[in-house]
């Protein structure tokens, strides 16, 4: 028996309605009535019913109103609707059957005509449930051949069902992401509202593994478009339960001997998701996008030396970035920090704590000595963001705009800043053909003013402070023991000559007297 309520203003309808039926006949007893539209959704949250026969002028709310508000509260409980309306409502009659409404009588009703609609949706009803148990069997089948499959058994329980035997398969492995609230709940309507959608577009089937939701494609995913489209129906269906879905599929096989294997590629998959966005189905092709042949761990060490991904130098990379207030090369380290990760593969676990490295290496460094008080940013807060984006795009933006707000909000990018860096950066390359020229056309300055910047910083010109450097590290170099010739090349003379006379000139001696002088003190008396 299927359950009916009734829903009309006047207590003579719906009692004439409940009494001139041969309700249990035609499959189906009045299981309750309401007065209004409000009174039904009331009794619709206590008792099961499967078909609501409703006035469509009613009190308060119209019953349209009330058919939009069941099917947006109930998304996934398949509610059938027949409407009663007068002559002079059949266009509301209309509306109606355009947003869901399985039929419409006219009043008064007639008996009959009642007769044939009930059996009509009885019809309906009867052919869900029993599509609902083919689709429970067929799932069960999948649920138990990957049991089998996951204890080394069997990979087929039995004879593959008819149904089941479709010339290719491709497995999709969801990611449901739930309210704290009635998880249980609601993992077990989502799964049922899945089923319902799979069943309906005649996709495939629903099954557990582990604890996750799969479903079994009839029609494999051959194109980005039909990835992005499949990704829109299933958060559309599972908006009322879920607060975020994603998914993965496996490349298509021939035989359900291999679901185990297509199960286990779209769950690697899914564990990588974070490495896109989450507008469509990853697909395997998106992984071979990265330069990924295989579905196989790439390591989860990041950033990490000994894997190729030196953080450090990233780290220095973006310190001076943000000490010159560079936007441009604060976007440019942080894309490069992107490609890296991408052609890495790393799962979201390593990614996030490789750019937490990075960033509180370069932020300590960036923030020592300044008043924090400009700033509502501290590292740690950046990093907690950094653990909360959803895909490694989103944390990147959201990365940069921090960053961006950061430089602002401490009115970096100072003529200072920028003869801070200009000095690191001869005492770290002073063994290289620095000129002002070039440091003034990396730093976007005149050269002539930027010679006159140099000199009110250091108190010196850019090119004796730059001899001057040299010469202690060649002080240095000579005292170890270093040959001469090899000492004017790694301080930047190429020309020995040069660099005799110019050693001489700052320290008073010959590079070799300077050289056998230091050799002398080393040796034991």
């Amino acid at each position: 028996m299927y359950n009916v309520l009734i829903v009309d203003d006047e207590p003579a309808i719906r009692e004439g309605l409940t009494t001139i039926m041969d309700w249990g006949s035609l499959g189906f007893r009045v299981a309750d009535t309401a007065g209004s539209g409000r009174e039904a959704l009331a009794k619709l949250a206590r008792v099961q019913i499967d078909l609501i026969i409703m006035d469509i002028r009613l009190p308060g709310m119209n019953g349209l109103d009330v058919i939009r508000k069941i099917q947006q509260e109930a998304a996934g409980i398949p509610f059938h609707f027949l409407i009663l309306s007068g002559y002079a409502d059949f266009e509301y009659a209309r509306q109606a059957i355009s947003i869901g409404a399985d039929g419409y009588l006219l009043k008064p009703v007639d008996e009959e005509e009642m007769a044939e609609e009930l059996q009509r949706i009885y019809r309906m009803l009867e052919s869900r449930e029993a599509a609902d148990g083919r689709h429970d069997r067929y799932s069960d089948y999948l649920e138990a051949l990957l049991l089998n499959a996951y204890k080394g058994g069997e990979e087929e329980p039995g004879p593959v069902p008819p149904e089941l035997q479709w010339p290719s398969y491709q497995v999709i492995m969801l990611d449901i992401c739930l309210p704290d609230t009635d998880r249980m709940g609601r993992m077990a309507a989502a799964r049922e509202q899945l089923s319902n959608m799979c069943r309906e577009r005649s996709y495939g089937f629903v099954f557990t593994a582990g604890g996750h939701t799969g479903i079994l494609l009839r029609r494999p995913l051959e194109r980005p478009e039909q990835a992005s489209e499949l990704m829109r129906e299933i958060r559309e269906t599972l908006s009322s339960c879920a607060t975020a879905v994603y998914a993965a599929a496996s490349r298509e096989v021939t035989s359900l001997g291999q679901l185990k294997a297509s199960c286990d590629a779209a769950g690697f998959l899914l564990e990588r998701r974070f490495l896109f966005r989450g507008d469509k189905v990853l697909l395997y092709s998106d992984w071979v996008a990265l330069g990924q042949n295989e579905l196989e761990n790439s390591g989860d060490t990041f950033l990490e030396t000994e894997s190729g991904m030196p953080y450090r130098d990233l780290a220095d990379r973006l310190y001076y970035a943000l000490e010159m207030a560079n936007k441009d090369t604060v976007a440019q380290i942080l894309q490069d920090m992107e490609k890296m990760c991408l052609s890495h593969g790393g799962s979201e676990q390593s990614v996030k704590e490789g750019f937490a490295r990075v960033l509180t290496l370069a932020l300590d460094k960036y923030m020592a000595g300044r008043e924090r008080g400009r700033s509502s940013l501290e590292p740690a807060s950046l990093i907690a963001e950094v653990y909360g984006q959803r895909s490694l795009p989103e944390l990147v933006e959201r990365v940069q705009l921090r960053l961006k707000q950061l430089m602002a909000s401490l009115g970096e990018g100072s003529k200072e800043a920028v003869m801070k860096q200009i000095v690191n950066f001869i005492h770290a390359h002073y063994g290289e053909n620095l000129k002002l020229e070039l440091l003034a056309e990396t730093f976007n300055y005149n050269s002539s003013y930027l010679g006159k910047l140099f000199k009110q910083h250091t108190g010196e010109p850019f090119n004796l402070y730059l001899d001057k450097v040299r010469i202690r590290n060649a002080k240095r170099l000579l005292a170890e023991g270093m040959k001469v010739h090899g000492v004017a090349k790694h301080v930047g003379y190429a020309n020995t000559d040069y660099f005799h006379a110019k050693f001489k000139k700052y320290v008073g001696c010959s590079p070799s007297a300077y050289r056998s002088y230091n050799r002398e003190k080393r040796q034991p008396e």
